[in-house]
């Protein structure tokens, strides 16, 4: 006789992707929450797996899971970010206003972050042959490393030096160029944040990411014409290399790309939970459980 498995789940909402689908929503002020609080399977004969993480563990826990359904029944993700390419647009963001931070997570917390899931999968900011992790120009934790000729639109005649920095939080940001535009040394407020994420396009719907149909400059990654740099005058819209090593893992383009074996073990049953926080914006990327 078959053995019936149960995984109790009980927080903010759930997914089900590929089995069946249920309305998320807010849990804490209904009698009743958004979905079924059990999954049940009269199929599996034997101990059902389970894997979880939080933070960027969730991510990690939903890649291993993609990537070998046989061996688990379920996963979930706690406070996680599940559409990379969705949190690469976040990342950007930051980078650009980054005197501009929300209290929570602090500025530390969050550097510790950017330089933990840049150790993971690798830098996207910049292009770099000797280090996944370090821009070009720096190879240690330094204080501060001055990085010479760095083109950017912000110093297109690469007559400003580009330098890593101590954040005012105290954090060693070495994995970061800053533009030092008065040359004293330091990175002070208001000067920018030196990236290579994407060439320069025109965000008609503001959502960070180059979407079919919006124009953009074929300038390579620098964003300066002329230059002859990465992707400059392909015709193509090009990205940081690095960055495609992180939609690889991205758990939201596994599913869309039906990389999920509902033929195997693994159900497709997947949990969600953002927390009431909601440090790493991750209900931002509801758009999971339409894929």
């Amino acid at each position: 006789m078959k053995k019936r498995n149960f995984i109790a789940i009980s927080t903010l909402f759930i997914l089900i992707a590929l089995c069946c689908h249920c309305t998320r929503g807010q849990w804490d002020a209904q009698d009743d929450p958004p979905c079924s609080l059990w999954i049940e399977d009269d199929e599996i004969d034997g101990p059902y797996h389970m894997i979880m993480g939080i933070g960027m563990g969730g991510v990690a826990a939903l890649d291993i899971a993609l990537d070998n359904p046989e061996l688990f029944g379920a996963s979930a993700a706690l406070s996680s970010p599940l559409d990379l390419q969705i949190l690469l647009a976040d990342i950007e963001t930051k980078l650009t206003k980054f005197d501009d931070w929300s209290s929570t997570p602090t500025r530390e917390d969050y550097l510790q972050f950017l330089s933990d899931i840049f150790i993971a999968l690798g830098n996207p900011a910049y292009i770099n042959p000797s280090s996944k992790y370090y821009p070009p120009g720096v190879s240690a934790n330094e204080s501060v490393t001055v990085v010479a000729n760095f083109i950017s639109p912000d110093n297109a005649d690469g007559s400003l030096n580009a330098i890593t920095f101590s954040d005012v939080s105290g954090y060693v940001v070495d994995f970061l160029l800053a533009l030092d535009q008065n040359s004293n040394g330091i990175r002070d407020s208001g000067e920018p944040i030196l990236l290579r994420m994407h060439e320069p396009f025109t965000d008609d719907n503001s959502n960070g990411i180059h979407d079919e149909g919006e124009a953009f400059e074929d300038y390579g990654l620098d964003g300066v014409d002329g230059t002859n740099d990465y992707g400059e005058g392909n015709g193509d819209y090009d990205l940081n290399p690095q960055i495609e090593t992180w939609l690889r893992h991205s758990p939201a383009a596994m599913a869309g790309n039906g990389e999920i074996n509902t033929d195997s073990r693994f159900k497709g049953a997947i949990y969600m939970d953002c927390g009431r926080a909601d440090y790493w914006n991750c209900s931002l990327h509801d758009g999971f459980h339409d894929r």
